[in-house]
């Protein structure tokens, strides 16, 4: 009889039907399958009896019958698997339902939904491979989501973040099966790339800027075959690295960009900086206002919404932003306070500073975090969305600032960097409530780059101009970073120090022609100086290209870990056993057929000679008396 238990804790008991010589051993409890008993009459062999499930010997006589815990199928005896519903990855050990919410109320196609792996259960984490390949999202009719992506996975930490795109999602949502533990078969993490790309182009990202009335759009792809559109009119199909280029009387400030493949976007003049994704949206923002006269572009991509915003917590403009109706709204913020703006709906936000009437400090804002990574390249600064605020900051110089901020406070990171050639440190901001932060005046030009949330960073980044420098951010350590040429050669490679987490790890690349990619091994911040202007620009990963959905789904862990199989023991009667002569002696347990013993496994007999009311195993040297469910 043959059986596997794939790893898993499982018991049978065999009980022979009658008791031979008025007390021989009847019951056996052991955790394999398979028993055979060889029998002797004082020295001599009287014969062999195998429990064959397959074919019951000559010298056996009934039917076995297994309890309800087993599954018996010809020669076959197995432990009985989940069945409502059933399993259906049968070399995975592990699974956990998950709900994917949908509260659009509409059905949704083609949807990149991120499964947040923070609280999960420790099987998830110890059970399966260390790099969370193994996990898989199943649907309820048994379907296997083909993209998929692990996108962090911490066994230490206890964290991680998975990508799926549903193929579809009704409204209200649905219900999935996540498995994981299963270390025989070739698994990837998957990729970004599949993840973020689509069958028809998506909008993800809006003009925005009035200064883009002045500069062209550059706009350069992250993929093969990609299907870009630039309303109302342009449309590029371009290969991985390749860019296109149009001139600014083709679009305006409500124009949108749709792709079916992900990409990055922009702008080449002054007071301008990356095209804004609509992925950034976000019903609240607090940001550091270092310098003069600011003014915020903005945009509802969900209807009209009433936004206010605040310098320090006092009211300093209120306005209706409408759909597909940008709005400029100067709203001047004292130096060095913070602006907090505030909508109904979630807002795409690009900030500019009128600087003695030359628009400078330009850049979209991000939603706050709880963990922000960035580079300090000239004056770094953090702003605190809710009171006693715990700020920590940690510089790639391996220096460290705890700092308590209230709603709306700033603060001025020490380390700076400046002279206008991406000296500053890199720095990881971890605090106990959301928070923002920006770095500007490097020494030359006149450009600010927010800092990004960790669970945003990515590990490619396009460059689409001349970069006078490349600076990076990593908040693991030892990362490999590569550039390469517009047709996919390897231009540059630097690796981080490995100082380790929670200090960053900084990498900084010299002139970066246009054209070309940054790649690395694990995710990282990055930011360009623009050769032309001297201008920082903010570089955006790959997942930005998601879809505008308000509210967004997400997934949730709704059942603890099941293991694949329903029940942890079981027994099986055997036939009579009418030996060819009595038994008076034991000789040994012979495991016969394919059996799979786990590595490390010791198996010790249990037997019992009074029907199960007392157990006994061999230590050795002697019979010792057992639990009835030991597994000794």
């Amino acid at each position: 009889m043959n059986t596997r238990s794939d790893g898993f804790p499982g018991f049978l008991r065999f009980r022979n039907k009658k008791n031979h010589r008025g007390g021989a051993f009847s019951t056996v409890w052991f955790s394999v399958l398979l028993l055979s008993l060889i029998c002797v009459a004082g020295d001599l062999r009287a014969g062999v009896s195998v429990f064959d499930f397959e074919t019951v010997g000559p010298d056996q006589s009934g039917e076995y019958e297994p309890s309800m815990e087993l599954a018996m199928d010809g020669g076959l005896v197995t432990i009985r698997e989940q069945y409502s519903p059933q399993w259906h990855m049968a070399g995975w050990s592990h699974r956990m339902v998950i709900t994917v919410n949908n509260d659009t109320g509409e059905n949704l196609v083609e949807v990149p939904v991120r499964l947040d792996l923070e609280g999960a259960p420790d099987e998830v984490f110890d059970m399966g491979r260390l790099d969370g390949s193994d996990m898989v999202l199943v649907d309820s009719d048994g379907e296997v989501v083909e993209r998929r992506w692990v996108e962090r996975f911490d066994f230490i930490a206890r964290r991680g973040f998975i990508w799926v795109q549903l193929s579809y999602l009704p409204a209200g949502g649905g219900l999935y099966y996540l498995y994981f533990g299963n270390f025989d078969e070739s698994i990837d993490v998957g990729t970004p790339e599949e993840v973020f790309s689509y069958s028809t182009p998506v909008v993800s990202a809006v003009v925005l800027n009035p200064m883009a009335a002045d500069s062209e759009i550059l706009v350069q792809s992250f993929v093969d075959g990609n299907e870009i559109e630039l309303s109302p009119s342009t449309s590029w199909s371009l290969n991985a690295r390749e860019l296109g280029l149009e001139d600014p009387q083709n679009f305006q400030e409500s124009s949108m960009i749709a792709a079916t493949g992900p990409y990055y976007a922009q702008f080449s003049g002054t007071g301008t900086d990356a095209v804004p994704f609509l992925a950034y949206a976000s019903d609240v923002f607090v940001y550091p206002a270092p310098r003069e006269d600011d003014i915020f572009d903005v945009y509802s991509p969900f209807g009209p919404s009433e936004l206010s915003i605040y310098d320090d917590g006092t009211l300093v403009a209120s306005e209706t932003v409408y759909p597909a109706t940008p709005l400029s709204i100067p709203a001047d913020i004292t130096n060095g306070n913070a602006a907090r703006l505030e909508s109904e709906l979630p807002i795409v936000v690009n900030k500019r500073a009128d600087i003695a009437g030359v628009m400078r400090d330009v850049m979209p804002y991000l939603p706050p975090s709880t963990e922000i990574v960035g580079a300090n390249s000239g004056s770094g600064l953090v702003a605190a969305l809710e009171d006693g605020t715990a700020v920590d900051i940690y510089y790639s110089s391996v220096a460290h600032e705890t700092v308590y901020l209230d709603a709306n406070e700033v603060y001025s990171l020490g380390y700076p960097g400046g002279g206008g050639t991406g000296t500053g440190d890199g720095v990881n901001i971890v605090a106990s409530g959301p928070i923002a932060g920006l770095a500007y005046a490097d020494g030359d030009g006149g450009e600010a780059v927010t800092f990004m949330p960790r669970d945003e960073l990515g590990m490619r980044y396009l460059i689409p101009r001349n970069a006078e420098y490349v600076l990076i951010s990593a908040p693991s350590p030892g990362v490999t970073c590569q550039v390469l040429n517009s047709d996919g050669t390897l231009a540059q490679e630097e690796k981080s120090d490995t100082i380790a987490p929670p200090y960053p790890n900084r990498i900084r690349f010299g002139f970066i022609a246009a054209g070309s990619e940054i790649t690395c091994d694990k995710p990282v911040f990055a930011m360009m100086e623009d050769q032309a202007h001297d201008a920082e620009r903010n570089l955006f990963p790959v997942k930005a290209h998601r879809p505008a959905i308000y509210p967004y789904p997400f997934g949730a862990l709704t059942s603890g870990p099941e293991t694949r199989y329903a029940f942890t023991s079981g027994f099986v009667v055997t036939p009579d056993l009418q030996p060819a002569e009595g038994i008076s002696a034991l000789l040994a347990f012979l495991q016969t057929g394919d059996i799979w013993i786990p590595a490390g496994t010791t198996i010790t007999y249990q037997l019992s000679n009074n029907g199960g009311s007392s157990w006994y195993y061999h230590d050795g040297a002697e019979w010792q008396q057992a639990l009835v469910d030991s597994q000794e």
